[in-house]
């Protein structure tokens, strides 16, 4: 079977298309990806035929068909049933250049070069702190000494999320250190751990420590408590609080919270009652009105960071600017990096049902073994899955809201109207038809408004529903798959999103079986030198050049099927493997003598006569109680 949906095909359509997605009705973009969609299954399903794979090609399944997405869409319908699926405001993996929330199987991670900063938060300190850290006799003079001189020390590899800033996170049980710098005539607090140790590595000139000396040291609750800072910004007084996350391992051992920007930062200012005020990026990865006009409409991944780089200078808060090379997440489609941004957002909860979904694993087999560890190692620090997507071409999440309302309405006659129509028509239904005909009678009463869900599914959700579409439809309800065979990196993905709407639906019952009795997991496809393929490197390789040959037959000749079917009987499927030209020709060869053997033993046996040169079977006689046997005999004859 095929899945159709995703943003590959839809980005293939909108480049095809004038105007600009923004521009285009839902509906022209869908038709364009439609279009798309069939004329790949059509090729593809010709080249599979043309190497002899094995499949009922007659009736395969298609995520974009009416069938299928009903039966997604019932599945979805349950999940909220059960109240496993909510709709929340909160930080999420954002592709700029996908301009869409993604999963965390849909991106990799690569080196990655970043402007990491160190800089100044000014603060203002509470009597009480003064006088625990000085004595009550020293508290005063200090306070008038240095009444805006003392700072939060902070480091951090994003400053484009400084501008949205809402809190400095420490850990209670730390130690803070006030450090005096004599050349700059200031006091910075960092952890005490950091003064005195190779402060280079985080980020701060090892000259700047030279002749600074210890005022005195305090816990970071008392931080918590007398100490609030400027935001660098926007000038308002903002909070230091407590998160568990805090260590001393890197930075400064005091850390930049941007709720809108960080997970962490997310859970650390919800458990201190602060919500995100400020979320000040777009869906380009560009900062919004909300900032200063220098910033806004700059890419916060090129030129934007690099100003608000500036301004922390400018205005005397930045300590050091350096270079900073570490792993960062990239959209693997795009393969560009990724940002975290506050969006509203679906997400499956898989907290009550990740520990059933590990013992359905227990009855299912891997091959190779090593891949339970990897499957199971990403489950169990899965906690919750983002099914939402910003797309249309793909199916949508179904769901209509009371105008001023965030809780969906899915009363049965809703979810049994809409599945009616789904079935019919598909999933084009919810672009087509009005949102009065979407809606069952009793909801369409004079005086109600609603608003309708304009989020698509995550394509891992329509690989997922496999089970269900395909499987149960044609074998049953409670019918595992024998096998299900894809590469490694299914393993964050079809394998893992099929086991958890399985589970998932099956939660009221408390059933624990995996939508598949084995998983196969085979290797990648590379190029003679061992690189993976990709169009930026030119080193993919077409099988039907291989098999018909290309434009220049002198320079690409065509191999035949049989040679490509050799080579993949020849190779170990569990790993990597090699394919190009050169491999092909060689293989060529061995596939020439083989033939040219067959023929010749073919050849020979032209006239063979059965009846007259057949030799005496009882010779061979013995073949039936042992293999050993016509050794000795024929030695013996």
């Amino acid at each position: 079977g095929w899945d159709c949906h995703g943003l590959p095909i839809e980005a293939k359509a909108i480049d095809t298309l004038a105007g600009g997605a923004a521009a285009m009705h839902p509906l022209k973009i869908r038709d364009k990806a439609k279009k798309f969609a069939s004329k790949a299954i059509k090729q593809q399903k010709k080249d599979f035929m043309r190497l002899g794979v094995l499949a009922d090609w007659e009736n395969p399944y298609i995520t974009a068909t009416p069938q299928y997405e009903h039966a997604q869409i019932q599945i979805f319908f349950d999940m909220m049933k059960h109240g496993l699926v909510e709709r929340r405001y909160k930080p999420v993996y954002w592709s700029p250049s996908s301009r869409t929330a993604l999963a965390e199987a849909e991106i990799e991670y690569k080196d990655h070069t970043s402007n990491a900063v160190v800089c100044r938060f000014h603060t203002q300190l509470s009597q009480a702190l003064l006088s625990n850290l000085l004595g009550n006799s020293e508290s005063e003079r200090f306070a008038s000494q240095l009444h805006d001189r003392v700072s939060l020390l902070i480091w951090t590899t994003t400053p484009w999320t400084l501008p949205a800033n809402q809190a400095v996170s420490v850990h209670d049980d730390m130690e803070y250190s006030f450090i005096s710098i004599p050349s700059t005539n200031e006091v910075v607090i960092v952890a005490a751990s950091v003064f005195g140790s190779d402060c280079d590595d985080r980020g701060i000139p090892s000259s700047f420590f030279s002749e600074a000396t210890t005022i005195g040291t305090v816990k970071g609750s008392d931080l918590v408590e007398g100490c609030t800072y400027t935001h660098p910004f926007h000038h308002n007084k903002c909070s230091v609080i407590h998160a568990d996350h805090v260590t001393s391992d890197a930075g400064t051992g005091l850390v930049h919270t941007a709720p809108a920007h960080g997970v962490e930062d997310y859970h650390a200012c919800a458990d201190n009652g602060i919500p995100i005020e400020l979320n000040l990026v777009d869906e380009n990865g560009c900062f919004n009105r909300g900032v200063s006009e220098k910033l806004q409409g700059l890419s916060v991944l090129e030129e934007g960071n690099e100003t608000v780089v500036e301004m922390l200078k400018s205005s005397g808060l930045l300590l050091s600017s350096a270079p900073h090379s570490h792993r960062y997440p990239h959209d693997w489609r795009t393969h560009k990096p990724i940002i975290l941004r506050a969006t509203m957002q679906w997400f499956a909860q898989l907290g009550e049902i990740k520990n059933n979904a590990l013992n359905a694993l227990n009855d299912v087999e891997l091959v190779p073994p090593s891949g339970r560890k990897r499957l199971t190692a990403m489950l169990r620090l899965r906690d919750e899955w983002c099914i939402s997507r910003q797309r249309v071409w793909g199916v949508p999440i179904p769901v209509f809201f009371k105008e001023g309302e965030d809780t969906p309405v899915l009363t049965q006659e809703y979810t049994e109207h809409l599945l009616a129509l789904i079935n019919k028509e598909g999933t084009d239904a919810w672009w087509k038809r009005t949102d009065v005909e979407l809606l069952p009678p009793h909801m369409r009463e004079e005086g109600e408004t609603y608003v309708k869900s304009t989020d698509t599914m995550d394509v891992w959700f329509d690989s997922g529903s496999s089970w269900k579409a395909v499987v149960e439809k044609k074998f049953g309800v409670g019918t595992q798959a024998d096998v299900y065979l894809e590469g490694s990196d299914q393993h964050r993905g079809w394998f893992q999103s099929s086991l958890l709407t399985k589970i998932i639906n099956s939660h009221e019952e408390n059933v624990q079986q995996a939508p598949y009795k084995t998983i196969i997991t085979h290797g990648f496809v590379l190029d003679e030198n061992g690189k993976k393929m990709s169009k930026s490197l030119g080193n993919g390789i077409d099988p039907d050049e291989l098999i018909s040959g290309g434009k220049d037959k002198k320079k690409q000749p065509g191999y035949g099927a049989d040679v490509v079917r050799f080579w993949a009987a020849s190779t170990l499927y569990q790993g990597d493997v090699n394919v190009g030209p050169g491999i092909i020709s060689t293989l060529s060869e061995h596939v020439r003598k083989i033939r040219n053997c067959c023929r010749f033993m073919i050849g020979n046996l032209n006239d063979f006569d059965v009846e007259k040169d057949a030799i005496v079977t009882r010779i061979f006689t013995p073949l039936t109680d042992t293999s050993f046997t016509p050794s000795r005999n024929l030695m013996g004859a």
